[in-house]
């Protein structure tokens, strides 16, 4: 299974991340590998995007938890929820899940390739 383009941010949140793997288990065969891209948020010197992070943390959010809607033309989907975790955050929204991350790829500027095996 592929969630390429920084799509582990489909995670959502720290309350719904540990859904989204479930789900994907419950379709997958044995033996099955989650390979998935994302970007570590603390991966970043700029000032705005250090406010971003600590105004998360005082909402009680992970850093990186962003708010996004997707628009084409007049059409709008609601507000949901999309994940920009580091390593160690992905390692623990998975641990209670079916998958264990069993290698992560860093690239540079923050971005990563990660592996996950179903249990």
């Amino acid at each position: 299974m592929l969630l390429l383009g920084h799509n582990l941010g489909l995670l959502g949140n720290a309350q719904q991340a540990p859904r989204v793997p479930a789900a994907l288990a419950e379709v997958a065969e044995p033996g099955a590998r989650l390979i998935g891209s994302g970007l570590d948020p603390h991966a970043t010197s700029d000032p705005e995007h250090r406010r971003y992070h600590e105004a998360n943390r005082r909402l009680g959010q992970l850093p990186g938890q962003v708010s996004i809607r997707v628009r084409h033309g007049r059409l709008a989907t609601p507000f949901f929820d999309y994940l920009f975790c580091s390593e160690a955050e992905l390692r623990d929204l998975v641990d209670a899940s079916p998958w264990r991350l069993a290698e992560l790829l860093p690239e540079p500027g923050g971005s990563y390739a990660a592996i996950m095996a179903l249990r």
